[in-house]
Formats: C-alpha cells, structure tokens, sequence
C-alpha cells in the first residue's frame, strides 16, 4: 500500500490519519458531553416544577405553612393540618376582588387607548382627504381660470383680425375711390 500526507497534522499515514481520527472523536465526544448538558438542564427543570407542585398542590397559600396547599374554601391545610378560618377567605375574596377590579380597569383604559386613536387616525384621514379634496377644487378652478383666459385671448385676436381685415377692406375701397 501507498504512503500518503496529512496536510493538516503535517504526518504520513498509511490509510487513515490517525491524529485525524483523534480530532474527530474528539469533536463528536464534545457534541455528546454538549447534549447530555442540555438534557440534564431539562430534565432538572421538569424535577425542579414536579416538586413544586407536590409541595404547592393547591391555588391558595396557607397562613400558617405558607405553602400554596389550599383549595378554596378549604378549612384546613393537607400539609399542617392548620385550621383555616372564614375570615382569611374573606380577605381572599377582597383581594380577588380588587384583582379584577384593576384588570377590568386597565383594560377599560386600553379600550378606550385603542378608540382615541382610532379615533385621531379617522380625524387625521379626514383632515388629509379633506385637504386632498380642496387642492383639487383649487386645481380645476385654476385650471377653468386659464381655460376661460386661453377663449378670451382667441376671441380677442380673433376679433382684432376681424377688424384688421374689415379696416383693410374699407382702406382698399378708399384707396379704389381715389385711383
């Protein structure tokens, strides 16, 4: 078999270039290395959320244990075994409340945000077409004043052609008297 040169590695090598076959292995144990990370990222994440939520199973935190256990309207705590009283369920409603209460209201402004500048778009598209309208009548009436300017100058000379062809006839008829 031939010898053959690695250009790379700068080594004569009989059929495959070892250091070659080092660097690719190389490469493709990093690319492995790489995507276990990212899975383990993963799979850490997906633990990380599971155990939350064992630990955190209901929709509403206990006074006592401050752990999101309770269901609402619960009257005690799966985790603490804590008494929950109507008062805190009371309070709960308040501030429930008050949340909807303040999201209505912002998206009461955001309505009326988003019709102000409907509105002021629709003024502005008005304004535009209202002054897209008066240059156009200002136009043509520019335009009828030369039309009507153009048939008056023709009519002059026209006229004054007339009179200078009716002033050579009299001058001819004149001169034809006095030959």
């Amino acid at each position: 078999m031939g010898r053959y040169h690695c250009s790379e590695h700068g080594i004569e090598y009989s059929s495959v270039c070892p250091a070659c076959v080092r660097d690719q292995a190389e490469e493709d144990r990093q690319s492995i290395l790489s995507s276990l990370s990212e899975q383990t990222e993963e799979v850490s994440e997906r633990l990380d959320t599971l155990l939350y939520k064992q630990s955190n199973p209901g929709d509403y935190k206990c006074p006592e244990c401050y752990f999101i256990t309770l269901k609402k309207g619960a009257k005690r705590c799966p985790m603490c075994r804590s008494s929950i009283s109507e008062e805190y369920w009371k309070q709960v409603a308040e501030k429930e409340e008050e949340t909807r209460k303040r999201k209505a209201e912002i998206e009461e402004k955001q309505r009326q945000a988003t019709e102000e500048q409907k509105r002021k778009a629709q003024e502005e598209k008005e304004r535009i077409v209202r002054g897209i309208r008066e240059a156009k009548k200002e136009w043509e009436n520019k335009v009828d004043l030369v039309f009507a300017l153009l048939i008056g100058f023709g009519l002059l000379i026209l006229f004054v052609v007339a009179i200078a062809f009716t002033l050579q006839e009299v001058a001819n008829k004149i001169m034809s008297w006095f030959s």
